[in-house]
């Protein structure tokens, strides 16, 4: 061995080479020697793998503008959006997820949120404290982040997103947008005989002394499973949304979901239809169908609304019924006192002490909870659903009332079912 050669094995040997070669290599830097040649054979075989890994790495980056492009032109051709993915791919996507982790005790999706929160933000955390080449890290952990974030966006708009771009439930059924003048005053007094009369069903008297609570809610939760295929046949929403889905799964994070002001989430990446359990009782059973509307490829909020109030309202538990009810009657009501509030009041006095005493445990539950959380969420929820082409945002969940409204108008103006 000549002195140059031993020269450049010691250096390369030494500790502080060592050192340079675990950065040089972490950075993707060579550090072979000028005077030393590569092997042309050894690069032939490494190109190829170049290659793939860049092909790899644009795939990922461009899935989510991919998709975005995919959602514009279905937004352009809604009646093939509807025909092909909202009748049958997309709720049958729905269908396979909520198969798949359905016989899971805990919902899977909660999980997720915070290990994907906990791997991103590590990954800056991990980049920022790396000495020497802090920046080109700190660009390389960025980039990779948006990679995934890409990634995650397109699945959703493959497996969820795209029912956005579906016509509306009023168009797809044909419902023409006009009704009685006196219909809203007609429904709400209708409304309020309806919950008083089920409350009594639910509890054998006026007023039980108590908010109302459910002690058995797997049993509501399997009946609002059973109602699903009458409403997916008398909607139209293809056969796929009638299949079995499983129960909806009560959160651990439930106390944060009532700080942000949710009663629930669909998490479209495990098909779970999630809900708040410390939200009154008399809510949960429409919150957990609203859910489940969600399941079955319905996206826009007034749609699962109005539909889960539908499931709800023909399933064979008088809980669900309740909540149902409960859920018309003071939408209903609310409009009509706006409208009219000397009639709003008289249906408002008419109320069993029981029922009154549940719309006030609802009230005092969420004014407890309300705060900047609230306010945040609520903004961010409003951006989502506006991004969506949903004008008016978070205001769209109050247009289950025109829904209401308009079936009530097809049936002779009745909700009943």
């Amino acid at each position: 061995m000549n002195p140059q050669s031993w020269q450049t094995m010691r250096s390369r040997l030494s500790p502080s080479g060592i050192s340079r070669r675990k950065r040089a290599e972490n950075s993707g830097v060579s550090m072979a020697p000028s005077n030393e040649q590569q092997d042309p054979s050894q690069e032939t075989i490494r190109d190829p793998a170049r290659r793939h890994g860049r092909i790899w790495w644009c795939s990922g980056l461009l899935a989510g503008p991919l998709a975005y492009l995919l959602s514009l032109l279905a937004r352009a051709l809604p009646g093939l959006t509807e025909s092909i993915y909202g009748q049958f791919i997309g709720p049958a996507t729905g269908w396979a997820l909520a198969r798949l982790t359905g016989w899971l005790p805990f919902s899977l999706a909660e999980w997720l949120l915070l290990l994907a929160s906990v791997h991103w933000i590590t990954r800056w955390i991990t980049a920022s404290r790396l000495d020497g080449m802090r920046l080109r890290t700190l660009g390389r952990a960025s980039a990779l982040n948006l990679r995934e974030w890409s990634i995650v966006f397109a699945v959703f708009m493959l497996v969820f997103g795209l029912q956005y771009q579906r016509p509306t439930l009023a168009e797809r059924m044909g419902w023409a947008d006009d009704f009685e003048t006196d219909l809203l005053e007609q429904l709400a007094a209708a409304s309020v005989e309806e919950v008083n009369s089920l409350y009594r069903e639910l509890h054998g008297s006026d007023d039980s002394g108590a908010a109302t609570r459910i002690k058995n809610f797997d049993h509501v939760d399997q009946e609002l499973e059973r109602a699903w295929d009458s409403v997916a046949s008398e909607f139209r929403l293809g056969s796929a949304a009638g299949w079995k889905r499983g129960r909806s799964k009560g959160l651990l994070i439930s106390p944060l979901l009532s700080r942000l002001g949710l009663s629930g989430f669909y998490f479209p990446w495990t098909g779970e239809a999630n809900r708040n359990r410390d939200i009154p009782s008399m809510r949960q059973p429409h919150v957990a169908a609203h859910e489940k509307a969600h399941q079955r490829g319905i996206a826009r909020e007034d749609e699962a609304s109005f539909l889960g109030w539908a499931t709800a309202r023909r399933s064979e538990s008088t809980a669900a019924r309740y909540s149902a009810a409960m859920y018309a009657h003071r939408r209903l009501l609310r409009a009509l006192l706006r409208e009219n509030p000397g009639r709003g009041q008289e249906i408002l006095r008419a109320r069993l002490p029981g029922v009154q005493r549940d719309v006030d445990d609802l009230h005092a539950w969420w004014n407890s909870h309300h705060g900047r959380a609230t306010v945040a969420a609520e903004r961010i929820n409003d951006r989502y659903l506006r991004s969506h082409r949903i004008r008016d945002g978070r205001a769209s969940y109050a247009r289950s009332l025109r829904l209401l409204l308009l079936y009530a108008s097809q049936r002779g103006g009745t909700l009943s079912p």
